[in-house]
């Protein structure tokens, strides 16, 4: 039988259809492979394409289902994973010309995880050179286009992943969070991406960006979707020094349980909201128009909000560009063309590295690069690096502060709408962008984004961001799917029919 259309389908009511007998994996996966081959050309979320082997898995996948039963909610799930985090035999460019015939020969943690769990990885999707970026337009190949606007972008540097979701190439995706670099495409697509607590979700496999903040991040279409994706891939990893011991919290149980009582996670629930964050907000910003009705909806579910004093989010991301351009210039080091990756032809080994990263680096990743080197140089070092590090002290012990007041914080994702493509500095971006959620990757604190309103934002989604305690990822996203059912028409499933009329639209101009 056939799939429903893959806009509004869900991975959790994929798998219940699946195991309804309704359509197979192989269909699903088929289906996903059509779209992306019919949008992705206007769209550029893809960077690689593995057909074959998605097929496969998707095929063997039903013979399980049939033979033995499946293994679990994602079995047969046709996923997507961001192009920095290493599978078997498939690509990892990170999006730069100097790894651009780089495939590595094992699969990263989660990726493991994932097949483990019987998921289709469909391929590897494209973001911002090496990373460094918010509105992945910062590629070697070329910038992401939003799905819903494709004159606008579509957040970074996790820009593919969510667009790939997004318009049907795949019912999920695995991006990585450094800054906000899941939750703000995530926001930007109307999406659901949780970045995790620090050490929850092994970092082993994925190309360093800043090691003390880097976090693959799953990212969906409901907060229950995200949930199963978050626990299959945490847990204790003994290759990553960071991993954290000991069982990791199951987030869709959190979910399930709060769905049987629709919105119990918000009676009750202290949510902290900072009243200056309005105030800092530009005119016209999406998440100022739709405050008052995700304010009402919340209470009206039996949620209280406190007043909490507001984190120094300027100097939170300010921070976080520095710490993340040293880390950078200290684990780019090891792409010198000698290796792995592009090779220079210099006679000697210095000009044979020099060549190689001159041809092979974009402007973006040279200047961040450069810009880590300046902060960790001598004399320079108290004045950049150390700051930053007091910064960043001072940014955790006021957000547990916060936390002290409440459940959960509440705070826009990014402030104003997705940026028009060509229109912002990338040097600028990052910390523009990141305004609200570097202050989570400081801290090592679990966010999540979410949609809430319509489209008011030339065409797009308005996006919402939870922050709470270390550990605290069932809760985050069991009062996300608790404002999915008190507003179920702000969830991806009821606003992507509206994506397809404006894509028609469009084309009838055109025409």
């Amino acid at each position: 039988m056939e799939p429903a259309p893959l806009g509004p389908l869900t991975l959790a009511e994929a798998s219940r259809r699946m195991a309804a007998g309704e359509f197979a994996s192989e269909r699903l996966a088929r289906a996903c492979l059509e779209r992306i081959r019919a949008v992705d050309g206007g769209v550029n979320a893809f960077r690689s394409l593995d057909a074959d082997g998605a097929l496969a898995a998707a095929r063997a996948s039903d013979r399980r289902r049939r033979e033995s039963g499946c293994l679990g909610p994602l079995d047969g799930i046709p996923v997507s994973l961001k192009d920095n985090i290493s599978a078997r035999g498939m690509p990892a460019t990170c999006s730069c010309r100097l790894l651009e015939d780089y495939t590595p020969p094992f699969d990263a943690f989660v990726v493991g995880r994932l097949k483990a769990a019987g998921a289709v990885i469909l391929g590897k999707t494209n973001l911002d050179e090496l990373g460094m970026g918010s509105t992945s337009e910062n590629g070697a190949w070329g910038p992401v286009r939003n799905p819903w606007n494709p004159s606008r972008v579509a957040g970074g540097s996790s820009g593919g992943a969510a667009a790939a979701a997004a318009y049907g190439g795949g019912l999920a995706a695995l991006g990585t969070d450094t800054g906000g670099s899941a939750r703000v495409p995530a926001a930007f697509c109307g999406l659901v991406a949780c970045k995790p607590t620090y050490g929850l979700v092994s970092r082993w496999g994925l190309a360093a960006l800043a090691s003390s903040m880097d976090a693959a991040s799953p990212m969906a279409r409901t907060a229950l979707d995200c949930a199963l994706l978050l626990d299959a891939i945490s847990g204790h990893d003994p290759r990553d020094a960071a991993s954290r011991p000991g069982p990791a919290p199951k987030a869709a149980e959190a979910v399930l349980a709060q769905a049987r009582q629709p919105a119990a996670a918000l009676r009750g629930a202290r949510l902290g909201w900072p009243p200056a964050v309005l105030e800092s907000l530009p005119a016209g910003d999406p998440f100022r128009s739709v405050w008052p009705e995700l304010r009402s909806a919340a209470e009206g579910a039996g949620a209280r909000f406190i007043e909490t004093p507001l984190p120094d989010f300027p100097r939170a991301s300010a921070a976080a560009a520095i710490l993340i351009a040293s880390e950078a210039f200290a684990n780019m080091a090891r792409l010198n063309g000698l290796a792995y990756g592009r090779r220079g032809g210099g006679a000697d080994w210095l000009s044979s590295v020099c060549q190689a990263r001159g041809q092979g680096l974009g402007h973006e990743a040279k200047r961040r690069i450069l810009f880590g080197a300046y902060a960790l140089s001598e004399g320079q070092y108290e004045g950049f690096y150390v700051k930053a590090a007091r910064v960043r002290r001072l940014i955790a012990s006021q957000l547990a502060a916060a936390l002290g007041q409440c459940d959960a914080l509440v705070l826009p994702v990014a402030p104003g709408p997705p940026p028009l493509l060509g229109q912002s500095g990338a040097a600028a971006d990052a910390v523009r962008l990141d305004h609200f959620t570097a202050a989570a990757n400081l801290a090592g604190l679990p966010s999540l984004a979410m949609p809430v309103g319509g489209l008011p934002a030339g065409g797009c989604p308005a996006g919402a961001q939870w922050l709470g305690r270390a550990g605290d990822e069932p809760r985050l996203l069991a009062l996300a799917a608790a404002l999915e059912a008190v507003r179920p028409d702000w969830t991806f499933p009821a606003m992507a029919p509206r994506m397809h009329a404006q894509a028609t639209a469009r084309r009838d101009a055109a025409s």
